[in-house]
């Protein structure tokens, strides 16, 4: 199965925050000072996937290099955070996204481009100048260079006073590489997509596991636990503040069958959360545990 070297995507997800701080910068100025943009999650994502997810119509900015032609790159802003989004910049409440809304802030849009790339241009070590942006409020629909390929996707929180939301930036592996400039490994500098096949040597452990593949288990996502005694719990009403043990932006933890095997942030995926693991135990202790569990 040919797919995108995990490398790539490592050390596209490393770089992230470069690229985004410029951008944030830019955002800031044009839609409000208290704009966030962060916890960029970047994964790898088939063309038919992502047009699969994209079902209704969202605010769309495509475009590309100057000097790189024919690798557009698309910035996806679900509708009711692009409504938001252009209601602070024009100071007025946007009921309603429509292509002729989207297209009067176009200019607000392309100074977000401007600083996302100067933030690649900063990682790519030579300046990267952004061709003229399209801003349309419609269905998405995939550039040609996109289309039939694995891309890289890269997921941002935006959050404000009175916003917290998402945006999705999609570009194809050519154009990472680019942006990567001297950063990108010499194994995965070349534009050969990475081949994964059957003959891979797999370890004994991956024999091993092979066999619990198909066992169906529960996933949950633990925020924080607390002990009442049974008169607190029937006192509490609508509007009852519970208090964890957990102090503000500690991980949360992630368990399998009621068994913990990771750790992570709560970040925004379009319009719904999701959690970015910051700590994994050994697969030989998950294994373990699972199996205590069972």
């Amino acid at each position: 199965m040919t797919t995108i070297n995990p490398e790539l995507i490592a050390v596209f997800g490393e770089k992230q925050p470069e690229i985004w701080g410029a951008a944030t910068t830019a955002a800031a100025e044009v839609f409000g000072a208290d704009l966030t943009m962060a916890s960029p999650l970047v994964v790898a994502a088939s063309s038919e996937d992502v047009q699969s997810e994209m079902t209704t119509p969202m605010l769309v900015v495509q475009f590309g290099f100057e000097d790189f032609q024919g690798h557009t790159q698309v910035l996806l802003v679900p509708a009711e955070t692009a409504k938001k989004l252009i209601s602070r910049a024009t100071g007025s409440n946007i009921e309603e996204v429509t292509d002729e809304v989207a297209n009067d802030a176009s200019d607000k849009f392309a100074a977000v481009i401007k600083g996302l790339c100067d933030g690649m241009s900063s990682v790519a070590g030579e300046q990267l100048v952004a061709a003229s942006p399209s801003v349309s409020y419609q269905l998405l629909s995939l550039p040609p260079n996109m289309e039939a390929e694995t891309l890289l996707r890269t997921q941002i929180s935006l959050t404000g006073d009175d916003l917290n939301g998402s945006a999705t930036w999609l570009v194809d592996q050519s154009t990472a590489r680019m942006i990567l400039g001297p950063s990108v490994p010499a194994e995965v500098a070349s534009s050969e997509e990475y081949e994964e096949t059957s003959d891979t040597p797999k370890t004994a452990l991956e024999r091993e596991l092979e066999v619990l593949f198909d066992v169906p288990l529960h996933l949950s996502v633990e925020l924080g636990r607390v002990k009442m005694l049974v008169q607190d719990v029937l006192e509490l009403t609508a509007g009852s503040v519970i208090e964890l043990e957990k102090a503000a932006g500690e991980p949360v933890d992630v368990l399998v069958n009621g068994c913990l095997v990771a750790r992570g942030e709560v970040v925004v995926i379009e319009d719904n959360f999701g959690v970015r693991l910051t700590e994994i135990v050994s697969p030989q202790e998950r294994v373990q545990r699972l199996g205590e569990a069972a």
